[in-house]
Order: structure tokens, then C-alpha cells, then sequence
């Protein structure tokens, strides 16, 4: 209920409120972060850039970009409401090769990967969820809404 004596700009600890807004969200228990500095990653060069850079005076990285990352769930073996999340990171490396020190730089690319696993806690629930959403999540080719059952089985 809306207090007919508020002001248009609302005050901090009154009931009111400007403009009403539209919060799209799934389903939010908890929320993790992490962050990691990667160092040493092997970068991986084709058959025909390998011998430059092998050959090389220096190489200098210009620019790295996610590709993809393939995400694997699973529950963990003897502890309830557990689960494993693997995480495989696959990133284009951009560099640029020099041979000489009066010579431009060449540019190339190689393939660099991460490999990250961690346990969560996700609790035991036993909903079971079945979505529209069937298509990979990384390629949205539509803007049709998306839209999920969730089914709780009775005890």
C-alpha cells in the first residue's frame, strides 16, 4: 500500500516508492564468486606459426579472448546437497611475433586452456524443473521469452 502523504521523490525509511519496476530473475539461493590471475598458461600454435615463434626475438601478447567455456555438474558421491562443477576455459591468444629488430611484427593466434573445479553446496532440494529453454544458451538466435515449470513432489 502506497502513503498517499509521500512525497514524489520518496524518503529514505517511508513506504513509498517513485516508479515500480520489473525484476527478471531465475531462481536465486545463494551467489559465489572467484577470481583467478592465470599464469604460465601453454598456448598452442598451429603447424605453420610454431616455427616463427620458436625462431622469434620476441613475442609480445596483444590481446586474449574467451572462446568458450564448457561447464559440467554433477552431484558429489556421499554428501548430500553437494555438487561438482567443472569448468574447461578456452581462450584465443592474439600475439605479435617479432623476428628482427628493424622487421614489422607478425600476427597470430594459438589456443590456450583452464581447467577449474570446485564443490558447492546446492541443498537437497527435489524440485524438478522443466524449461523451454532448450536451445544452447550461448547462442541466442531468438528473443522469445523463456519459460520454466517447477514441479515439488508432495511429502
Amino acid at each position: 500500500m502506497v502513503d498517499k502523504n509521500c512525497s514524489p521523490l520518496g524518503s529514505a525509511g517511508s513506504n513509498c516508492f517513485k516508479e515500480a519496476v520489473c525484476i527478471d530473475a531465475g531462481r536465486i539461493f545463494d551467489s559465489c564468486s572467484d577470481k583467478d590471475c592465470l599464469e604460465d598458461l601453454q598456448v598452442y600454435f598451429t603447424d605453420t606459426t610454431q616455427p616463427l615463434i620458436d625462431s622469434a626475438l620476441n613475442v609480445k601478447c596483444r590481446k586474449v579472448e574467451v572462446l568458450n567455456v564448457y561447464i559440467d555438474t554433477e552431484p558429489v558421491p556421499f554428501n548430500k546437497g553437494f555438487y561438482s562443477v567443472d569448468m574447461t576455459f578456452f581462450f584465443e591468444v592474439k600475439v605479435e611475433i617479432f623476428q628482427s629488430p628493424t622487421a614489422s611484427p607478425v600476427q597470430a593466434s594459438g589456443l590456450a586452456m583452464f581447467s577449474k573445479k570446485v564443490i558447492l553446496y546446492g541443498s537437497e532440494g527435489s524440485v524438478r524443473v522443466f524449461s523451454s529453454d532448450t536451445a544452447d544458451d550461448n547462442l541466442a538466435h531468438n528473443n522469445l521469452p523463456k519459460a520454466s515449470v517447477h514441479i515439488i513432489a508432495p511429502y
